[in-house]
């Protein structure tokens, strides 16, 4: 009896008890599909930034002189400044037809505001596309010092930090060895031997270097 009566509360609450459970779940199931939506949208978001190389090792506001929050109008002015004064046709500067490409890249990817969006979040979140600033960010680095001079120049500065080390760990020890009970009693021996050597060869004065051993030995 005791049993059943336990068992038929449970029998009458199970349809409670289902429906609790499915309000907790329902949200936490919605929650992991936004969740995995987000997720889904982040990577096609950096896919589609990672497919273009916008102005390479130059950054695209700098190239045109404008702040990221320059309005359209703004770039589009810089842009024609410089695309005058460097147009192939006009500049006889060799470098003409490069600079002139440069700008016009900076002007493409800044004028047009999906390829500026992706630009800003390129420069936003630099550690989620190591590839594109490892690309064109480490190839115009050129060492203007002799690699041999270098290394020479940091085998010297450690030789002499190790020198100094141990200089300063000898007198360390030293000084730690001198407060032991073994250099005084030492001493204090060396004094005495000093003393009777003294005495055997007719009471010679004491050295100097045996008064400054005893009174070492004193102090």
């Amino acid at each position: 009896l005791l049993r059943s009566e336990v068992a038929l509360p449970t029998m009458r609450h199970r349809p409670l008890l289902l429906g609790l459970l499915a309000l907790y779940a329902a949200p936490a199931a919605a929650l992991e599909e936004e969740s995995d939506e987000f997720k889904t949208e982040n990577a096609k978001l950096r896919d589609e930034v990672a497919k273009y190389v916008y102005c390479e090792a130059d950054n695209c506001y700098d190239v045109l002189g404008v702040k990221r929050t320059a309005v359209p109008f703004a770039i589009k002015r810089a842009y024609r400044k410089f695309a005058a004064e460097w147009h192939p046709d006009k500049n006889p500067d060799p470098r003409a037809r490069e600079m002139f490409q440069k700008y016009t890249n900076a002007y493409e990817v800044l004028s047009d505001s999906t390829m500026r969006k992706n630009y800003d979040y390129l420069l936003d979140h630099p550690y989620e596309f190591p590839m594109h600033f490892m690309r064109f960010g480490g190839g115009s680095y050129a060492p203007k010092t002799d690699a041999r001079v270098a290394i020479a120049i940091c085998i010297i500065l450690v030789s002499m930090m190790q020198y100094v080390y141990q200089v300063q760990r000898r007198g360390q020890l030293i000084e730690s060895a001198k407060t032991t009970r073994q250099y005084q009693a030492r001493l204090k021996a060396l004094v005495a031997e000093l003393g009777a050597s003294a005495k055997v060869e007719g009471g010679k004065p004491v050295s100097g270097k045996a008064r400054e051993a005893s009174g070492s030995a004193k102090g």
